[in-house]
């Protein structure tokens, strides 16, 4: 009875949630503008308004990426705010030709389930256009709401056959292809490591070292790192990075600005110690040495394994190893650079995209 309860108010949940969405759609945006003309589009949905400097990147990795395969198409992103009045006008004036994207990332899950919603609201109003997710982690929780999020979710997908679903890691992969056998599902890095070799940042590399650690629900780390390099390095010589911005701060204009700021700062130091998956991987594409510990989920260690276990200057590391952190953070120091050439990992995701050309 206890359960019969719960899973009502979960719905009831999911009812205020469409409501809200349909509430911003409609009344903030409600004077927005879609061009109805012969032009190809590619349509970015789900495109970060907000301060999470990794989830811009994605948003900026994906249009530079499609705009590189796809020839003579406008990239048209659109704000995870925007997804419900967009959805209304698009769907009066999307050609067949024109292709339709979800920003990759990390919130295929209950954890941001409004997001999860926005995405369902993607996939269930676009049934004749090819639908790309771009590389995404999906971990649904064992709670009840974890285990009702899973299930409307695999409802909704499977009743879409020209979803297509990319995984940024192995884990992400096998639970998609069990969960979703009516879809294409493809394993593809993250789509911010494309940027490998694609991005200047012309800045001089110090003897700073950088520190970005998650302070939010992800937090995994109990081991106060920050103590740790605070009592064997003075205050001048390493600097305490965020890659978020405060909502008050943020505005969204500026979004590619952070971005690269935020490179630059990574590609400044001389070590990055962090927790985040794309302080890593912005590591990777200045070539900056990095020491990584997991968060609270699966996308660091599986991101880590699959694709960057071999690139010298990023070196995961376990709590217990965490303790001799300063020991780990000199000998990356002197880390000569043995890089990963990842492009040819992206070679099915360049296949479907080159399918649009055609048009």
């Amino acid at each position: 009875m206890i359960k019969i309860i719960k899973v009502q108010l979960i719905r009831l949940k999911y009812f205020i949630l469409q409501i809200k969405l349909n509430f911003i759609g409609i009344i903030k945006y409600r004077n927005i503008e879609l061009r109805d003309d012969e032009v190809q589009k590619a349509y970015i949905f789900l495109a970060a308004d907000y301060g999470n400097i990794g989830d811009l990147a994605i948003v900026y990795a994906q249009k530079e990426y499609i705009k590189s395969i796809i020839k003579n198409c406008e990239i048209v992103e659109i704000p995870l705010a925007m997804t419900r009045a967009y959805i209304r006008k698009l769907k009066k004036i999307i050609k067949p030709n024109d292709i339709v994207t979800i920003v990759g990332g990390g919130n295929m899950t209950d954890r941001y389930d409004s997001i999860e919603e926005a995405r369902r609201m993607v996939v269930k109003n676009f049934k004749n256009n090819t639908i790309i997710s771009f590389p995404q982690t999906i971990e649904f929780t064992d709670s009840i709401f974890g285990q009702e999020a899973f299930k409307r979710t695999k409802k909704i997908y499977s009743k879409n056959s020209n979803l297509i679903l990319l995984a940024r890691e192995k884990m992400s992969y096998d639970i998609m292809q069990q969960a979703f056998p009516m879809n294409k599902v493809y394993l593809i890095p993250d789509i911010v490591m494309s940027l490998k070799d694609k991005v200047n940042i012309d800045t001089v590399r110090t003897d700073k070292i950088g520190v970005c650690l998650r302070d939010d629900k992800e937090k995994n780390l109990d081991l106060n790192i920050l103590e740790l390099i605070s009592k064997s390095y003075s205050k001048n010589s390493y600097e305490i990075m965020s890659t978020y911005i405060d909502g008050d701060e943020f505005v969204y204009e500026y979004r590619e600005k952070y971005f690269f700021d935020m490179l630059k700062k990574i590609r400044e130091k001389s070590v990055v110690i962090t927790d985040r998956l794309h302080a890593m991987i912005f590591c990777y594409i200045t070539n900056t040495p990095c020491v990584v510990f997991d968060n609270d989920n699966h996308k660091i260690s599986q991101s880590y394994n699959k694709w960057l276990k071999d690139c010298n200057y990023i070196k995961l590391l376990t709590a217990e190893q965490g303790k001799d952190i300063c020991d780990y953070v000199e000998n990356m120091k002197r880390s000569k650079i043995n890089d990963v050439d990842l492009s040819r990992k992206y070679l099915k995701l360049d296949h479907i995209l080159r399918s649009f050309n055609k048009y």
